[in-house]
């Protein structure tokens, strides 16, 4: 390729691994037009051997099921494409020993850092704080000063959450949360509690359930307060899936969302406009949290800070708005039809 070229090989290693000298804007453009002519590949394993970086990084996540995981999955994905590092994938399957096992697998592999979500708050330590590699925890875990993290304040949602649905004028609630052992579960219940204690709600007037993390455990988790709380007027649901199952359990019993029951999710994701009624949601800014995640990993330095993004609340009809798909929407640009 160096004589096709008419330059050296260093020239050409210059070209093709971007230094670490510069080369002139002619020698550059008769190197590319030498690969393109050749079908030249670059070699990404001995690339890695040399420079001592994969361009590779691994996302443990819990669930790909959860619609909310899988979007955060794609966004990271498209952050590290765009900065020329492909993501590998390993979906722990909400078990902690799985988890173990594909973060192994990620510094086995020598990835250039990893994207952690765990399973639950207690951070695989011994494996994720005992090698060199860089490691951000995505959304809330325990507090680790080795590892940096991109989150949002959960607390501070749920009271956001609390204060919509006061708006309305309801005053019976249930919180359907995650498992009790998750300390995202007790802070989403504490920003929530203190929105209703806050506008004088008494203690008997509202309740919760802990919970898991799947509509099977909304279903179940509808049937349940509905029988026992027959009086709820809202319910605050710890993430989508669950929002999904609990309408499905109205729906079944009889009771009409939002007529019946109003309903807010915790950590929707963009399908939740298409639900029916549209499911009004509390929103993380993924696409930003995912873009600084990759940064972080990418950067020269390593710091292991706390990272705090602003949620969003999207009002729509399943808490009693005026919101989501209209007949007059333009489809989007997956839309297609034949007749």
């Amino acid at each position: 390729m160096a004589r096709i070229a008419g330059v050296s090989t260093a020239v050409v290693s210059y070209v093709l691994n971007d230094g670490p000298r510069p080369v002139s804007e002619s020698a550059r453009r008769r190197v590319l037009a030498a690969v393109e002519k050749t079908g030249y590949r670059v070699n990404d394993v001995a690339r890695a051997l040399k420079s001592g970086r994969t361009r590779a990084f691994g996302l443990a996540a819990p669930s790909l099921l959860n619609p909310f995981i899988a979007e955060i999955a794609r966004s990271i994905s498209l952050a590290a494409a765009e900065r020329g590092a492909l993501v590998l994938l390993g979906d722990t399957g909400e078990d902690q020993n799985r988890e173990d096992q594909v973060l192994t697998s990620f510094l086995q592999r020598q990835v250039d850092g990893i994207v952690y979500m765990s399973t639950n708050e207690r951070l695989s330590a011994d494996v994720a704080t005992g090698c060199d590699i860089p490691i951000v925890v995505f959304q809330l875990a325990e507090d680790n000063p080795f590892l940096a993290s991109v989150r949002i304040d959960e607390a501070a949602a749920s009271r956001a959450v609390g204060e919509h649905l006061l708006s309305h004028g309801y005053r019976q609630f249930v919180a359907v949360v995650g498992p009790e052992s998750m300390r995202n579960s007790s802070l989403r219940l504490e920003g929530f509690g203190q929105a209703l204690d806050t506008a004088g709600i008494a203690n008997e007037q509202w309740h919760h359930l802990y919970a898991g993390t799947t509509r099977q455990a909304g279903w179940a988790a509808g049937h349940r307060l509905l029988a026992q709380y027959p009086g709820t007027e809202a319910v605050f649901a710890g993430n989508e899936s669950l929002a999904i199952g609990v309408i499905a359990a109205a729906h079944a019993l009889g009771r009409r969302v939002p007529e019946d029951l109003a309903i807010i999710a915790f950590n929707g994701s963009e399908e939740s406009r298409f639900h029916v009624p549209a499911l009004s949601i509390s929103r993380q800014p993924v696409q930003d949290m995912a873009t600084k995640a990759i940064d972080i990993l990418n950067a020269s330095t390593y710091r292991p800070d706390d990272h705090y993004f602003a949620a969003s609340l999207i009002p729509r009809r399943s808490c009693g708005c005026d919101g989501g798909l209209r007949l007059d929407d333009e489809p989007g640009p997956d839309f297609s039809y034949s007749p």
